[in-house]
């Protein structure tokens, strides 16, 4: 009964256990995987193929972010949480939902997370703008500022001020969206500076200065380029700016245009298609009101001729211009513009068309005008309150960075000037130390030519004085006479199976059998001409050539087959090692430098790169067998039927390995 008790307290732990982790995982790493499962459903929410599956994804993540929000995990996370999921709800049709997802972030975001309180103002900021609330807009851009003005923001630098530019464009205030604009200059970087120049553009568009609008819009194609950022709207933008320039822009408009129009990435898409056809119809037009402005011959692949079937292609852009605008008046401005070329210029048929249109326009502006009387009358004096207090903030931050890049330049002076006096000492300093140094090294030269003759006096009053001896070569140096020696066999020898024998064999002993080894060995390959250079620990370094005859890579390989016989018939006559001593054998051929002293008749030393290649060749060599690298097999003169050997390369060098 007792151990049934116990079992059910047990089951009972796990199951509150169990409830307990049916909220989101909130543990160190279950907020990771709980942060990426939003994310992944953002991504089946992109790719979802139905109206379904894309309400399934976009349900699953807003129920995670409820039970976040719910949990006791950290507001940090709240906030990302809600920063990967507001994405899900769409900035028109959803604009209430998509704006509470980013209040949400500057909500739970805490007072460190700079970036992502800046990213929740400016967001929601920008999205007003797109939903026409001004006001609203220049608040959250406001907060956006201040958080700008009191951290670095690094690449987000200067993105207030195009938002505050794109404001005052959209009010018609074109020269101080102007000069926002070249504030934001100031300060953007790579992609956000690409969109302050495409806003520029914009605005110099409409104030009819098409020259400069034409650069801008270049400079933001270019930045976007350089960035690895694929957008054509820079380039759209810009092809109503070269229209305007007449024959200055006739070339590159018809450069963008025919790039645009054989860009699979850009005739992809059904509303970059109609914005090429209506580019088109605008060019036809302007070309009708003066033919004189282009040549036909040149750009007859998109100038059409006035015709009924010019005149319903035009028509048909103009048309699908104005169903994309969906009766916003705003967006309507550069229909209007054509619509009223396309009234002057058409034949009588479709006059009708183009004033019905143009009826409708005026139509729908005067119907939002009563509707909203009050608003487009405050947005014709100027700036709201809040739109002010940014504009006025904006300029405040900019007099202010003004000023402390003017003591900036001030403080750079002053450094410039000390630090230049310092180094003017310096070089004072420096130029007597030198000028020192120079009498110094006179007077010590001096010294030393003093010296040199008493010494010489001294030499001669000594001779004079000792009798003559065959044997004094005080004054007869030694002579090192620098050799060098080609074609010279190397063979690099390694006793594998010796050092075993060192604890039963003693220091002395074991000493004395290796010298007796190395002694076999010698006498085993010096009647090949081979002769013994140095040993070292237990291998041993044969060369042949120097002091004898040429020797022959063939005589070089049976001093080696020579060595391993004679290695075998010592393992078979001692016993007092373990096991049997067996050699590696590396053999190479090259050339060598000796030190020969004139008056000793000897060689002193030998080197050369040779050396290194024999002992690289040894260390791969297996057990009891022979490696010659391809350019001894290569280097003998006599035709010779080499035995059939394994082919290997060590370090680039190409050999054959033999029993």
């Amino acid at each position: 009964m007792i151990g049934r008790i116990k079992l059910g307290i047990i089951l009972l732990f796990f199951a509150v256990n169990l409830f307990g982790q049916k909220q989101a995982f909130l543990t160190d790493r279950g907020t990771a995987h709980w942060l990426d499962s939003i994310s992944l459903e953002y991504q089946k929410y992109r790719s979802a193929q139905t109206a379904e599956e894309r309400l399934k994804a976009k349900s699953k993540a807003q129920q995670l972010i409820g039970e976040v929000e719910r949990s006791t995990a950290d507001s940090s996370v709240k906030s990302v949480a809600n920063y990967r999921g507001f994405n899900f709800w769409d900035k028109r049709r959803e604009s209430k939902q998509y704006l509470t997802g980013l209040k949400k972030i500057n909500y739970w975001a805490p007072k460190d997370s700079v970036e992502l309180r800046f990213f929740s103002n400016y967001q929601t900021g920008n999205t007003y703008i797109f939903l026409a609330d001004y006001d609203s807009a220049a608040f959250y851009l406001n907060h956006a500022l201040e958080i700008d003005i009191q951290n670095d923001l690094g690449k987000y630098e200067g993105s207030v001020q195009d938002r505050a530019a794109l404001i005052l464009y959209l009010l018609e205030d074109y020269e101080h969206s102007l000069q926002l604009s070249e504030f934001s200059l100031r300060w953007a970087t790579g992609r956000l500076r690409g969109a302050a120049f495409n806003q520029l553009g914009n605005t110099y568009n409409q104030m009819g200065n098409y020259l400069n609008a034409a650069v801008a819009y270049d400079s933001a194609s270019a930045i976007f380029e350089q960035e690895g950022i694929s957008s054509s709207l820079p380039k759209f933008n810009s092809m109503s700016a070269y229209l305007e320039l007449g024959n200055k822009g006739e070339a590159k408009f018809l450069s963008i245009y025919n790039e645009l129009a054989n860009n699979t990435s850009v005739t992809n898409y059904q509303a970059y298609v109609e914005a090429l056809e209506l580019a088109r119809a605008e060019f036809c037009l302007a070309y009708w009101e003066d033919s004189s402005r282009y040549e036909y011959k040149d750009l007859k692949d998109i100038l059409m001729k006035p015709s009924p079937e010019s005149i319903r292609f035009i028509r048909s852009a103009l048309a699908k211009q104005l169903a994309n605008t969906e009766g916003e008046w705003q967006t309507h401005r550069e229909a209007y513009v054509v619509l009223k070329r396309f009234y002057k210029l058409v034949r009588q048929d479709s006059v009708k068309y183009a004033l019905e249109r143009i009826l409708e326009i005026d139509a729908a502006f005067i119907q939002e005008l009563s509707r909203d009387k009050e608003k487009l009358f405050a947005s014709s004096i100027g700036p709201s309150g809040e739109l002010k207090k940014l504009i006025s903030n904006i300029g405040k931050e900019e007099l202010l960075r003004s000023d402390a890049n003017s003591n900036r330049v001030e403080d750079d002076i002053s450094r410039g000037v000390v630090m230049l006096i310092i180094y003017i000492m310096l070089l004072i300093i420096c130029l007597y130390a030198l000028i020192k140094t120079i009498i110094s090294r006179a007077t010590t030269l001096t010294q030393l030519d003093d010296l040199t003759v008493s010494t010489a006096r001294q030499n001669k009053l000594i001779e004079s004085i000792l009798p003559v001896s065959p044997y004094n070569t005080t004054d007869q140096p030694v002579v090192i006479e620098p050799n060098q020696h080609n074609d010279i066999i190397v063979i690099q020898v390694q006793l594998v199976g010796y050092t075993k024998s060192l604890p039963v064999l003693g220091n002395d002993l074991f000493i004395q059998l290796l010298e007796e080894l190395f002694s076999r060995l010698e006498g085993a390959c010096s009647k090949y001409g081979l002769e013994r250079f140095k040993s070292d620990g237990t291998s041993l370094v044969l060369v042949g050539g120097i002091n004898e005859d040429y020797v022959s890579p063939r005589q070089a390989l049976y001093a080696a087959k020579n060595m391993h016989k004679s290695m075998k018939a010592f393992n078979h006559s001692t016993k007092e090692f373990d096991g049997p001593v067996l050699l590696k054998v590396g053999i190479d051929i090259g050339s060598v430098d000796t030190d020969f002293h004139s008056e000793l008749g000897s060689t002193d030393d030998i080197w050369g790169a040779v050396f290194t290649r024999a002992m690289k060749l040894q260390s791969i060599c297996p057990e009891g067998k022979t490696i010659m690298s391809q350019k001894v097999l290569d280097a003998e003169q006599h035709g010779v039927k080499w035995p059939k050997g394994e082919s290997t390369e060590v370090a680039s060098i190409l050999a054959q390995i033999f029993e």
